[in-house]
């Protein structure tokens, strides 16, 4: 009668390490589904950012193919000399504002 008694407390020790188991399973399978989650999320919202900003560019894009096939906006081609590549005429004198303001 002893031996069944400790095969008994044997199976149960065996059967509580089992469901610790499967919870701790069942747990880690929970944590991982809902991080992916929020990764995909933030994947998505990243996505649509970088859609946002391609669609801008490409706006941009047709605006400036419409001014060049024009071909006489040189006004248009001396704000994108200044404002974007710094030029000046030989004779100008340029000043910055160093405040930042």
């Amino acid at each position: 009668m002893g031996k069944t008694v400790a095969v008994k407390k044997e199976k149960a020790k065996k059967h509580i390490f089992l469901r610790l188991a499967v919870v701790a399973f069942g747990v880690y399978t929970i944590a991982t589904l809902v991080t992916q989650q929020i990764e995909i999320r933030e994947q998505k919202a990243y996505l649509e950012n970088i859609q946002q900003q391609c669609e801008a560019q490409e706006m941009e894009n047709l605006e400036v193919e419409r001014l060049l096939s024009q071909g006489d906006d040189e006004s248009y081609v001396e704000k994108v000399a200044r404002d974007k590549l710094d030029y000046a005429y030989p004779d100008e004198k340029v000043f910055v504002d160093a405040s930042g303001s």
